[in-house]
């Protein structure tokens, strides 16, 4: 809901006077005549359209439904209406309908509405909401307005509606944790809010907001309001007297900028913050929103980091990750420390939370620390296989908001840290395939450069991987190539291998499978029956998508390789490369990894790649056509013999 729309729900006991205070905003003056109960209406107040919804508390199910289907992300408030005519209905605002609203955890504001019609003694006495409402209304936090008014007072009533709506647009309960004994403490929530836009402005990573830094934060959310330096003084003198460790010469700790904002909300200047947090795209649940209106990203376009969204993440590696394993070497931390930057967005913790992560990509597992090329993969990985949801956490982290980094005189757009590959790729997808243990999982180990084991734990087995793999051009012959060459460069190519587990008929039906650059058909060297499943596979897949190269992997070739006569000769017969040799055993890989990046950056040129695969299938076919005619040549002769 946008902050132009509020919703206004009224309860209350049976005929305090709910439908004629409605009736009365709607009107601008006392209606004597109304109905039992009125339809939801919306009307447009002081340029906000506020939707007022009456309730029938006779029928206390729907009532209860009718609080149940709020939505707390959206800008609501709930008035509670009593009469002094009646006196239990005043009572029950705490014992019945406050009890009510709890029990279905709703944290929004509550305006509590005494209607004292035709008594003049109340309504002109100076203290008549202490004469209403005693001591007990005032330890509810949540309730944030008390107005004893007379219902036929249509100057009192419009006032109501007046703030109502702002109680609505800046609740109060929202930002403060109800169950903290401490009145002007934040909600958890809004502290990790509060951790994130430190973190933005915090643009020299030394862990301190100065006053440069904390002017520029404010000029950008209150630009027509500039932040005097005597202001910043009294803020600095404030945090002093509370927490002298908070404040320093270099400027505010992160605990120090949570005391600002903490005076800010004691002075009641709740509508501060709600502009800043709104202001770096965060809703009334506190969750992250990315701004409408971007570009949608094209299904059949590939896309990857620009060089300023890299030198953004590497930015973010060292502040959050590197520096807290420079304090520490608790194996949580860092996850930790990542969760919760990613803690203010509702979906996942990690973008990459469906992909196996920590154990899809390079890290150190001794000490359990993921490396910076680790993270980058991680971000390349997500990038190209689902670019919206890298762009809302790439936004989360703050980019698009410092400005002190960016790389200039750049020709991509900085608002956007990613862009469309065209012929240049750093990205590639490769789908692996393969008979039951003929070795896939060790052969995606290898090339996260773990060590070989007879069993892997259930908790690392992973069907995605990501890492840098040097390019081919870039490998010395000089070089021993029996391992696999992996890169730290930040701009070097990134491959991303996912393991499939399927029969031949579902492979027109596989995820992914139009972002796909090349399959590996993996085989045991030492199985006919694993060698036969890799026939039939490279068949189908030829048959089904032409479009994409094969990569032909033997695996398993240091046990016996009395299977390689054969699938040369198949090779030859197909018209592709001979099978790669590997041992994950051994750690020897024969630069396939190095290959599978060749062979998909040719496939680029989709022409190219459909003759190979065409004269594969011609050669296949002519092949069989050849076989199933000696075999009736062979019959005939048999025939003739008999």
């Amino acid at each position: 809901m946008d902050r132009k729309q509020v919703s206004l729900l009224f309860l209350g006991d049976h005929g305090v006077g709910k439908t004629t205070l409605i009736k009365s905003m709607i009107y601008e003056s006392f209606q004597q005549n109304v109905p039992p109960i009125l339809n939801p209406v919306i009307e447009d107040r002081n340029g906000i359209q506020t939707e007022l919804i009456d309730t029938n508390v006779l029928n206390y199910s729907k009532t209860c439904h009718q609080l149940a289907s709020i939505n707390q992300c959206d800008t609501w408030a709930i008035i509670l209406v009593c009469s002094q005519t009646y006196p239990k209905s005043i009572g029950n605002v705490l014992t019945k309908w406050l009890v009510m609203i709890q029990e279905q955890n709703l944290r929004i504001p509550i305006i509590v509405a005494c209607n004292v019609m035709d008594n003049r003694d109340i309504i002109q006495s100076h203290y008549s909401d202490c004469c209403v409402f005693g001591p007990e209304f005032k330890e509810c936090r949540q309730i944030e307005h008390f107005a004893t008014l007379d219902f036929k007072d249509s100057k009192a009533v419009n006032a109501l509606l007046e703030t109502a709506q702002k109680i609505a647009i800046f609740p109060l309960c929202k930002l403060q944790d109800l169950n903290s004994k401490t009145k002007y403490s934040f909600h958890p929530d809004v502290i990790n809010a509060f951790r994130r836009i430190f973190m933005i402005y915090d643009e020299d990573r030394d862990g301190y907001l100065n006053d440069t830094e904390f002017d520029l934060l404010h000029n950008d959310c209150f630009k027509n309001q500039p932040l005097q330096p005597l202001t910043i003084q009294k803020f600095r003198s404030f945090v002093e007297q509370i927490d002298p460790d908070a404040i320093s010469e270099k400027g505010f700790t992160l605990a120090g900028f949570l005391i600002v904002w903490e005076i800010v909300l004691e002075y009641g200047s709740c509508e501060c913050i709600w502009t800043l947090l709104r202001h770096f795209g965060y809703n009334d649940c506190f969750h992250f929103q990315q701004a409408t209106g971007l570009p949608d990203f094209e299904k059949t376009k590939v896309y990857t980091l620009t060089p300023p969204g890299i030198e953004f993440l590497t930015d973010v590696y060292e502040y959050y990750v590197k520096n807290m394993n420079e304090k520490g070497n608790d194996t949580d931390s860092q996850l930790r420390r990542v969760s919760l930057i990613f803690s203010v967005i509702s979906d996942s913790c990690f973008p990459w939370a469906n992909f196996g992560y920590p154990y899809c990509t390079v890290m150190d597992e001794n000490r359990q620390i993921l490396p910076l090329r680790g993270f980058l993969a991680l971000w390349f990985m997500i990038v190209f296989l689902e670019p919206a949801m890298a762009r809302k956490y790439l936004s989360c982290l703050g980019y698009g908001y410092t400005r002190s980094k960016k790389v200039e005189n750049s020709n991509y757009d900085l608002s956007c840290p990613i862009t469309e590959c065209n012929f240049s790729r750093n990205t590639f997808l490769a789908l692996v395939f393969g008979s039951p243990s003929c070795g896939k999982s060790s052969f995606i180990r290898g090339f996260l450069e773990k060590p070989f084991v007879d069993s892997i734990p259930s908790k690392e087995r992973v069907y995605w991987a990501v890492n840098s793999v040097k390019k081919s051009s870039c490998i010395s012959q000089d070089n021993d190539r029996s391992s696999p060459s992996f890169s730290s460069d930040q701009s070097s190519t990134h491959l991303i291998l996912h393991e499939v587990d399927l029969k031949v008929p579902e492979i027109s039906n596989l995820p992914y499978l139009s972002r796909s650059n090349a399959f590996c058909v993996l085989y045991d060297n030492s199985s006919h029956e694993s060698f036969s499943y890799a026939e039939k596979l490279i068949f189908a897949l030829v048959s089904q998508v032409p479009s994409v190269p094969i990569v032909f992997i033997a695996t398993k070739s240091d046990i016996s390789p009395y299977i390689t006569k054969n699938s040369i000769y198949m090779s030859k017969q197909l018209n592709i490369s001979s099978p790669i040799l590997i041992s994950s055993k051994n750690g020897i890989y024969n630069s396939v990894f190095e290959t599978i990046c060749s062979e998909s950056a040719n496939a680029i040129y989709p022409s190219t790649v459909k003759r190979q695969h065409t004269t594969i299938l011609l050669a296949f076919i002519c092949s069989s056509l050849l076989w199933l005619g000696y075999q009736t040549y062979r019959s005939k002769l048999v025939k003739r013999h008999y």
